[in-house]
């Protein structure tokens, strides 16, 4: 490798290919124009289900307790990273995320029987839904925004104080703009 001494620049065109991705989130899509989210889910789906696959494979006869950890390690950690960003309003995306998380449920379990009860496993293991969980995530975030933790503002995002004229208003109560 050599490091030219000459102080031109020189300006390269970057020419984007495919789906850029930037910080994870998948930008935007070459086949689809509409802002939508579906792109993002699918590849997240396809990430987290591709590396699920790949723990199944190595950890087939190790402790459960090592595969949950695996599980939170690897896979949990891609479906809820900057979720309150992109969290998936429609209940297809939602159900289309939810399976990757049952999916290690029976991993980690070890119970791949049809006849067992999804509700039973997620239960013993003491998980939460990942609805439950990105809930939380939306509300941590918004009281970062309303406390000043984050460089958003709640204007920036569509929130007005309250009228704060009465002893029932306070400064964390606010009223959405149509």
């Amino acid at each position: 490798m050599s490091i030219p001494r000459s102080q031109v620049s020189r300006d390269h065109p970057y020419i984007c290919k495919g789906d850029p991705e930037i910080l994870g989130f998948l930008v935007c899509s070459s086949y689809c124009n509409s802002l939508s989210w579906s792109s993002h889910v699918r590849s997240i789906h396809n990430g987290t289900n591709s590396t699920l696959v790949f723990l199944r494979r190595n950890l087939r006869r190790c402790p459960a307790e090592l595969k949950e950890t695996a599980y939170i390690t690897l896979v949990r950690s891609i479906l809820e990273y900057a979720a309150p960003v992109w969290d998936p309003h429609l209940a297809r995306a939602c159900d289309f995320l939810e399976k990757i998380e049952r999916r290690s449920a029976r991993f980690v379990k070890g119970d791949h029987r049809t006849t067992s009860s999804m509700t039973q496993m997620l239960h013993d293991l003491g998980w939460r839904d990942l609805s439950d969980r990105q809930r939380d995530l939306r509300l941590a975030l918004l009281y970062k925004v309303v406390t000043g933790h984050v460089v958003i503002g709640p204007d920036q995002i569509g929130l007005v104080a309250a009228d704060n004229r009465t002893r029932a208003n306070h400064r964390f109560k606010f009223r959405a703009i149509g």
